[in-house]
């Protein structure tokens, strides 16, 4: 499995994929927001989206449930509380 880390704004969305196996984590991409259903979808890899809650994410996470992907939207301030000082 691969998780996807989204930064959503308003017209485009930074994309980063992390696999679970190897950590290896890729280049961040940027797409448009309209097009990143199709952009996740064609990926054939089993992938769990995840991304900051924010203005656009329940209109975006809800779009990506539709289309039959796993998604978490994670709250970055209660995720930081629990993450050890780094």
């Amino acid at each position: 499995m691969k998780h996807v880390g989204l930064d959503v704004h308003q017209a485009k969305t930074t994309v980063v994929f992390v696999d679970d196996q190897t950590g290896e984590v890729s280049r961040a991409r940027s797409v448009a927001n309209a097009e990143l259903p199709e952009y996740l979808l064609g990926l054939e890899d089993d992938l769990r989206v995840v991304m900051e809650s924010c203005l656009h994410s329940k209109f975006l996470a809800r779009q990506l449930l539709s289309c039959g992907l796993e998604v978490w939207v994670l709250d970055a301030r209660k995720v930081a509380a629990q993450m050890p000082a780094f």
